[in-house]
């Protein structure tokens, strides 16, 4: 079938088989003045910096920092992030020029570019941050579908919720309904993309943490350079 319809969200899944890994290398913070949120829990995260909160959204300014990424073109969204995830897991398993384990880190990051009808492709890019022990020197991916990536500085309102999604078009639907309160306020974003994170691997029953973000302005945060 041929695509159609103008660009709009796709309806899919969300869920992330999400492992974690014990690290070989060392992933301690740096910088001692960052203090990690609650849901970071144990293990390295991108940092920012909150400039505002509301009852609906955050608006955080995220530090340019260097993001592990790899880009799988999909009809599911389930489909993409599992093909994304196992390439990004092998790599810090040690399929990387360096052959060692890299630290495990959060969130499962998912930029998704939704295709032009029901019956298109969507873009999606995964991505891991890459841990604060590396991020000024990076180990490289050997695998070719693998790039490292830096994320300049960029302003993100973000939509949180716990536990699990568990309905298909429940992702796309939170996307939908925080873009509609952001421009009720006058407020511009990206309108070609979002992003999907999750912060928690399977296991973990409780105190669940997942991200809906949309970046401010016309900022493409995930992507390749040119």
């Amino acid at each position: 079938m041929q695509c159609c319809g103008s660009k709009a969200l796709v309806w899919a899944g969300f869920c992330v088989s999400f492992v974690y890994s014990r690290a070989l290398v060392d992933s301690s913070d740096p910088q001692a003045e960052w203090k990690k949120p609650w849901f970071c829990h144990d293990i390295d995260c991108p940092r920012y910096t909150v400039l505002n909160t509301t009852q609906h959204y955050e608006t955080r300014e995220y530090q340019s920092e260097v993001w592990a990424v790899t880009q799988v073109d999909s009809l599911l969204y389930t489909q993409a992030v599992a093909t994304g995830f196992k390439r990004l897991f092998n790599y810090i398993s040690g399929e990387n020029e360096e052959h060692k384990k890299i630290a495990m880190t959060a969130p499962v990051a998912t930029k998704i570019v939704p295709g032009q009808g029901p019956f298109c492709k969507s873009h999606f890019t995964v991505a891991f941050y890459v841990p604060y022990a590396l991020q000024d020197s990076p180990i490289q991916p050997s695998n070719d579908d693998i790039q490292l990536v830096t994320i300049p500085k960029w302003t993100a309102f973000v939509y949180q919720y716990g536990g699990f999604v568990v309905e298909d078009y429940s992702l796309f639907g939170k996307a939908k309904r925080l873009h509609e309160q952001l421009e009720e306020e006058g407020i511009e974003v990206d309108q070609e993309n979002f992003i999907a994170a999750s912060y928690d691997p399977p296991f973990r029953i409780q105190h669940r943490h997942n991200e809906i973000m949309l970046a401010a302005g016309p900022s493409n945060p995930l992507s390749l350079p040119a």
